[in-house]
């Protein structure tokens, strides 16, 4: 073999090493840029979603301290609500009892409840009768005929009192039954929750 021969053999291994070594690097590269780049939007899909979780906990934790608010202030509204309807409530039941009494066929209702109640729940023997200083004398005799109606065994004494402004308070021993204005307004709170029951549409009890 001539030396021009043997050059051009060791031209064609390098080319050919050459190319094959390219070839490689160059298939190499473009394995790798794929690898790269799927990574890559992998990474910012994850990123992406890490991100839209993250958003959408806080507007969710938004949305719950909103919705939370929203409860609070309406409660609130409704508790100022239900106290400005029990104070008128309140007042226009007072006035109303009041004007109850006042009037003749209210005071006899009134007194007819309040004996009633009393036979049922006192002994016959001798009651006291406390009433308002203003209560006329055909009441009181409407009272003692709905007593004597009942029982005959039961006294009365009669005893007119500036404590009390409409009903009466009848007393037996250490037994009292207090029908008066102010008995029946005592309990603030009872009251209060059977005007509620009535406003809410509830039954009365």
């Amino acid at each position: 073999m001539t030396t021009g021969e043997q050059e051009r053999e060791l031209i064609a291994l390098v080319e050919g090493y050459r190319q094959r070594t390219c070839t490689e690097f160059i298939t190499q590269a473009h394995n790798t840029r794929k690898e790269l780049i799927h990574n890559t939007y992998r990474e910012a899909r994850e990123r992406l979603h890490q991100a839209v979780e993250r958003e959408r906990s806080r507007a969710n934790l938004r949305l719950r301290t909103a919705i939370a608010e929203l409860h609070t202030k309406r409660r609130a509204v409704e508790q100022r609500y239900a106290q400005a309807l029990l104070q008128a409530s309140w007042n226009l039941l007072a006035d109303g009892l009041r004007k109850r009494w006042l009037n003749m066929e209210g005071r006899r209702a009134w007194i007819y409840r309040c004996a009633l109640t009393a036979i049922q729940n006192l002994p016959a023997t001798e009651w006291t009768v406390k009433h308002p200083l203003d209560c006329d004398s055909a009441s009181l005799d409407y009272l003692q005929a709905q007593i004597a109606k009942e029982s005959s065994a039961i006294t009365l004494i009669l005893q007119a009192t500036g404590d009390i402004e409409a009903g009466l308070i009848i007393i037996s021993g250490d037994t009292h039954l207090d029908i008066s204005l102010q008995g029946l307004l005592r309990d603030k709170k009872a009251v209060e929750a059977r005007i509620l029951a009535l406003m809410n549409g509830g039954p009365e009890k």
